[in-house]
């Protein structure tokens, strides 16, 4: 089943670098998309999943977010 997630940034400069913190995995399908600050695909294995997020602005001020996903099996 596909999913779609957006992070809402607030205050600050503009963002200029959003990534996954070092040594941060996203589950297997699913990709963070820079330039629309969006998690998004079809992930491919059940479980519960946390990762970092991290965003750098044009001040290099630098916030960090830890995300946490539940895949479960979807009905049939």
């Amino acid at each position: 089943v596909p999913f779609s997630s957006n992070f809402v940034v607030s205050g600050g400069a503009p963002v200029v670098s959003f990534s996954l913190s070092a040594g941060s995995s996203l589950p297997l399908g699913l990709s963070l998309n820079a330039s629309s600050l969006s998690l998004s695909g079809v992930p491919s294995a059940t479980g519960l999943y946390s990762f970092q997020a991290q965003l750098v602005d044009l001040a290099n001020g630098t916030a960090t977010t830890t995300c946490s996903i539940s895949v479960i099996e979807s009905a049939s």
